[in-house]
């Protein structure tokens, strides 16, 4: 019976500890940074898994989704028909930055554009600069980054964004949190 128990315990555990949605798989208790504490956080509702931590004096929080375009979310507002991969990263980018605005009072900037491949899967990347509106005159105002990743298959889109926020060095904070993001990824699989 103890060994029943015990097994029970690690399946349980196991299950805790590794998001899993229709095609996605991320085992978030697998992601670590060197003298960082990491809070981790699995929601199979949303079919969502994120990661959060302070870096010097930024708070860093990545995430990554795994959604169906037909699913009813802001953010896929107007995809759901639309069946060219490009079309789709378009709109959906259309989507992120509305909603930046809109939703969280940003108000952003596109600083580049770059493809990407995740799980063999070509995608794009979106790296934006951004700020709350009332602080958008101000020159000391405390900038914020965005960084969002999107690729398709079939009737999946799969995003990861980063968001830092109290950003001072703008190139070197994006070239940070890319690398992060690209450490996150290999902890993650479209299957």
């Amino acid at each position: 019976m103890k060994n029943v128990k015990f097994l029970f315990f690690i399946i349980l555990f196991n299950i805790q500890t590794i998001f899993a949605a229709q095609s996605l798989t991320c085992n978030v208790e697998k992601f670590e940074i060197a003298n960082v504490d990491i809070s981790t956080e699995i929601n199979q509702g949303i079919k969502k898994a994120s990661v959060n931590f302070m870096l010097h004096d930024s708070f860093w929080n990545l995430s990554f989704y795994e959604l169906d375009k037909s699913d009813n979310f802001q953010i896929l507002k107007g995809i759901e028909d639309i069946e060219k991969a490009q079309d789709i990263y378009k709109k959906f980018f259309e989507n992120y930055s509305s909603r930046l605005k809109d939703e969280f009072f940003f108000s952003s900037r596109l600083v580049e554009t770059n493809p990407i491949i995740f799980s063999n899967i070509n995608g794009l990347e979106f790296v934006l600069n951004a700020n709350f509106n009332e602080l958008h005159s101000d020159i000391n105002k405390n900038e914020e980054i965005f960084i969002l990743r999107v690729v398709t298959r079939s009737n999946k889109i799969y995003f990861a964004e980063i968001h830092v926020n109290h950003v001072r060095e703008m190139e070197l904070t994006i070239q940070k949190a890319k690398k992060i993001m690209n450490n996150f990824s290999k902890i993650c699989l479209i299957n």
